[in-house]
């Protein structure tokens, strides 16, 4: 490798600290007191178990059934099964199938991912959403959406994923709105 000396290093530093400064537009010390701050806030998220409301055992069961789904080793099979826990607003128009892009990209990386996450669920944090409806005409609905994040297997590297579950005002069963993070 290269042996540079002391004073070379302290130079490229300086660079890299007054590049960092001129994009960040601000000072040293208050870039220091950033990136601090972000780090502290990354070690605080990564150990809460929960973060806002609680889910209730209804959300955890969709999140169960969901995941188990998922890991269906037939692509087919798991699509047409995901459409139980699946919020209809993703739904193609026949309302009889996935759409086709949430099928060929959210639902398709979420089941070759499902694999790296564990299995019963770990939920790692709750948020409750500012959202208070999903859809569009035949398939809106109001109610409640909450981001739950899933813990990934022991030695699999990488941060939890958030699904969303929603919540219909209604008082019907929950479902998966969101999955693409998977």
């Amino acid at each position: 490798m290269f042996n540079l000396s002391p004073k070379i290093c302290m130079k490229k530093t300086f660079a890299s600290v007054l590049v960092a400064c001129l994009f960040f537009a601000t000072t040293p010390s208050k870039l220091s007191a950033q990136f601090n701050l972000k780090k502290e806030i990354g070690k605080a998220t990564q150990n809460t178990k929960s973060q806002g409301d609680e889910l209730d055992e209804r959300g955890k069961l969709v999140l169960q059934k969901f995941i188990d789904i998922l890991l269906e080793p037939d692509f087919e099979v798991a699509a047409e099964k995901a459409l139980q826990v699946i919020h209809k607003s993703d739904f193609n128009n026949s309302g009889e199938a996935l759409k086709s892009d949430r099928l060929q990209f959210s639902f398709k990386k979420a089941w070759q991912n499902a694999k790296f996450y564990q299995n019963p669920i770990k939920i790692t944090r709750v948020q409750k959403t500012s959202l208070s409806g999903i859809g569009f005409k035949d398939t809106a609905e109001n109610g409640t959406s909450y981001k739950v994040w899933v813990g990934k297997k022991k030695g699999v590297n990488g941060m939890p994923a958030p699904i969303y579950v929603f919540f219909p005002a209604g008082g019907g069963e929950p479902k998966i709105h969101d999955y693409g993070s998977l």
